[in-house]
């Protein structure tokens, strides 16, 4: 059996785990209680009402205040796009020498856009390699597009993707313990609209189960959305 360090002792203590948090006692308490060592990062999880063999949810959006992150973006894209991509401040940018690069297992960046034009040969060499990754570009998440420039800028902002898991569990990053309680406060309402926003017709009782917000090294709290 693992020993609780002194560390975890501490950063737990007075901490009540069988309580349903509001969002902002929730985000107050994982501020407080988090390592001063680094700028840890707030996740929200929901357990959704879903039977993810037959339906899912699967879609973006752009909170209000960025997620902190630091995001690698790879864009498929040739010509003028290509140029577009790399003017909006795209990483990583090509076409087939692109896709050479991926199949040599060289992937290194954390979000991918393509033009529509390059999706019918990405799908016949690295959807296999990307999917799995969960970094094939997807219309779904708005990174399949015609205008790049927009989705790159979008997306370095701080653009959270929402896509459930097999179990119904979607989780997503709200941002870092630094920002200020009420911008957390903002991106995780935005988030959970838009979740709300893609409930599947065929879910008729409650869609969102249960919330749990948590930071990097911290613990995870239960909360609950005022209405």
């Amino acid at each position: 059996m693992s020993k609780i360090t002194k560390r975890l002792k501490l950063r737990d203590e007075g901490v009540d785990f069988s309580k349903v948090y509001s969002v902002p006692q929730a985000l107050e308490l994982l501020q407080e209680r988090a390592s001063k060592k680094f700028d840890e990062t707030v996740e929200a999880v929901f357990k959704c009402h879903i039977d993810a063999r037959k339906e899912g949810v699967r879609a973006s959006v752009i909170l209000p205040h960025g997620t902190g992150k630091k995001v690698t973006v790879a864009v498929f894209a040739e010509g003028d796009e290509a140029k577009a991509a790399r003017d909006a401040g795209a990483d990583i940018v090509g076409a087939q020498d692109l896709i050479d690069q991926v199949v040599a297992g060289q992937v290194h960046f954390q979000s991918c856009v393509a033009t529509p034009a390059m999706i019918p040969l990405l799908s016949r060499t690295v959807a296999k390699i990307l999917g799995p990754k969960k970094l094939m570009p997807n219309p779904k998440l708005g990174t399949v597009t015609a205008d790049v420039a927009k989705v790159v800028k979008e997306i370095k902002f701080g653009k959270a993707s929402v896509c459930n898991e097999k179990a119904g569990i979607v989780h997503s990053v709200i941002g870092k313990v630094s920002f200020s309680l009420n911008h957390l406060e903002e991106n995780f309402m935005a988030l959970y609209h838009e979740l709300l926003r893609l409930k599947p017709e065929t879910v008729k009782s409650v869609f969102v189960k249960e919330i749990l917000l948590s930071t990097t090294m911290g613990f995870a709290l239960p909360v609950a959305v005022q209405s």
